[in-house]
């Protein structure tokens, strides 16, 4: 039972951060309804795309603004 509660979370986690980072352009609802693939997809997605914006910062050493 545990496990399945856990399961649960952590879907509902990755649907709200998917739904949140991709900035409307993915609504909530529809993510719930992708596939374990596809939102992990999505999320190594997100993920590359903060480190790059991340790195793009800090080589002009602060004078670009992150994203998020």
């Amino acid at each position: 039972m545990q496990a399945l509660e856990t399961g649960n979370h952590n879907l509902i986690k990755s649907a709200v951060h998917i739904a949140y980072f991709m900035r409307g352009s993915v609504q909530y609802d529809d993510v719930l309804e992708k596939t374990y693939y596809e939102r992990s997809t999505m999320i190594d997605f997100i993920n590359e795309r903060m480190q790059y914006e991340s790195d793009k910062c800090k080589e002009t050493k602060g004078q670009l603004q992150p994203i998020y």
